[in-house]
């Protein structure tokens, strides 16, 4: 399996990716690191968002601070695409 796509064939499964299941990895050890991974992040990601959270000083800038958790989120979705997006499939033409 090539890694290499053209950013025409990385839209297109982006695209798939919104309403999509991937058959991830080609063995169960491969799948398994996968879904390990995509754990792992989730549980890094939450331990910080919580931490930062629980951290806050009594007067902070609510719209900066939630940014910030945007930003755990995005970084999350960020890291579990990056183990998926591999596993997409090309759409077939006609």
């Amino acid at each position: 399996m090539s890694f290499v796509r053209s950013i025409e064939e990385m839209l297109a499964i982006r695209t798939d990716m919104i309403n999509g299941m991937f058959v991830l990895g080609s063995s169960d050890e491969e799948k398994q690191q996968i879904l390990d991974f995509m754990v792992k992040v989730r549980t890094i990601l939450s331990n910080a968002a919580k931490e930062i959270n629980g951290a806050k000083p009594a007067k902070f800038n609510t719209g900066r601070m939630i940014a910030g958790m945007d930003t755990f989120q995005a970084a999350k979705n960020i890291f579990c695409d990056s183990v998926i997006l591999p596993w997409g499939e090309l759409p077939q033409k006609e």
